[in-house]
């Protein structure tokens, strides 16, 4: 009986995680952050905080309101910049911040340079048929 118990825990873990590690061992499980979520989250601390404070009426919860606040301030515009960019990289190897729709490029006038840096740039290529663009 004792060893069905640990196979049942077993296969219900294996099924929850998968290939994932678990967060005993170092991974992030199924922890999977985005602004909605974290938007959510900063709203339930603010609840029961402001719960906590009518309850005690004291000052004790100053930490975590400055960790909101932190959260609200710093982490909060890094996340939603970081998706942003994650969604206009959508599959490509790099994008320039000018112009979103290049890609990043070092160019041959560059070789001369001590430190090229990637510029700007659209690699177009054109199919032809019998004189003809056909992509």
């Amino acid at each position: 009986p004792r060893l069905k118990q640990i196979e049942q825990a077993n296969e219900a873990e294996e099924a929850e995680y998968g290939d994932r590690e678990l967060e005993e061992m170092g991974g992030n499980g199924s922890v999977d952050v985005n602004t909605e979520k974290l938007k959510q989250k900063m709203a339930e601390l603010n609840k029961r905080l402001k719960k906590n404070g009518q309850e005690s009426g004291a000052e004790k919860d100053k930490a975590a309101r400055q960790g909101i606040k932190k959260l609200e301030k710093d982490c909060l515009p890094r996340l939603e910049k970081y998706e942003d960019q994650t969604s206009t990289l959508a599959g490509r190897n790099s994008y320039s911040k000018t112009d979103p729709d290049a890609t990043c490029m070092l160019m041959k006038e560059d070789r001369v340079a001590k430190r090229p840096w990637p510029r700007p740039a659209y690699n177009i290529q054109a199919g032809t048929e019998g004189q003809l663009i056909v992509g």
